[in-house]
């Protein structure tokens, strides 16, 4: 079918009738399984019935279990394992270029004027804006920027002291004002971020948080799968397994064309 404003609106030629073609396909993703053990030792055990703890032995082992579960799953998260990308190194994301040329190397914003970092956020919001046709529903709400970025937005204070310039963006911005206050903006640093980009100069990533648009799956959350007694080891072995997938962003298809997730690499 033949389409536009008019003969959408019109539609009385038979031979313009509206048409909508609708697609669906399905994709695979890669899903990994983390898998630890613990032994705890018959002795422990009968050391214990002689104490008072806080906090169980069990107990212990099973929180620095999920930390580990937790790093496990932000690296597939972030970045990508076993030769895949992440959430900051995607293929598929369109990557533009923060001209901070008048600062200084390796920094992000500093040497940059407050009114310069404020423009570069109202940047974003602007394109897009410009991208999506005004459509305010998949404005950014989450900018993930570098460690050394988070410091100075934070350490950049107005001349009241009533604020920092990372407070000021959050709440006053032209994803806020177009909006109408829908889009609820934050601002939080990450580590990986800070090698990242063109040059390796560190990189801003901005997209809406929204299970429709980034998304993770766990098919199998973390959890205790059993417990059998371990002769050769004198103890309880306890095995605990978990999956997640890979990142996935269905909104970004090309590096060419404009997502909801984008990358925004400095130049120095």
């Amino acid at each position: 079918g033949i389409m536009n404003e008019f003969r959408n609106v019109v539609g009385n030629n038979a031979n313009y009738i509206p048409r909508v073609n609708a697609g669906l396909s399905q994709k695979r993703v890669n899903v990994y399984t983390w898998e630890v053990a613990y032994d705890l030792r018959f002795i422990e055990l009968e050391k214990m019935k002689k104490l008072t703890l806080q906090k169980s032995i069990q107990d212990i082992y099973q929180n620095a279990i999920v930390a580990g579960w937790d790093l496990f799953v932000q690296k597939v998260a972030y970045t990508g394992i076993n030769g895949t990308t992440g959430l900051f190194n995607n293929t598929n994301v369109k990557t533009a270029t923060i001209d901070n040329t008048t600062g200084t190397a390796n920094s992000g914003f500093k040497g940059l004027s407050d009114a310069a970092v404020v423009a570069f956020f109202n940047g974003v919001f602007e394109s897009y804006l410009l991208n999506s046709n005004m459509n305010i529903t998949i404005l950014p709400d989450t900018f993930l920027v570098p460690t050394f970025v988070g410091s100075d937005l934070s350490s950049r204070f107005s001349a009241l002291y009533t604020s920092t310039l990372r407070k000021f963006i959050t709440d006053h911005n032209l994803g806020v004002d177009e909006s109408n206050g829908e889009v609820k903006v934050t601002i939080e640093s990450r580590t990986e971020l800070n090698t990242l980009g063109a040059g390796s100069h560190g990189r801003i990533v901005a997209y809406k948080k929204d299970k429709d648009f980034v998304r993770i799956d766990m098919p199998y959350a973390l959890q205790h799968y059993i417990t059998l007694p371990n002769i050769d080891k004198m103890s309880y072995t306890s095995a605990f397994v978990g999956q997640v997938s890979e990142i996935q962003l269905p909104y970004n298809t090309s590096s060419t064309e404009s997502g909801i997730v984008s990358y925004w690499d400095f130049s120095i």
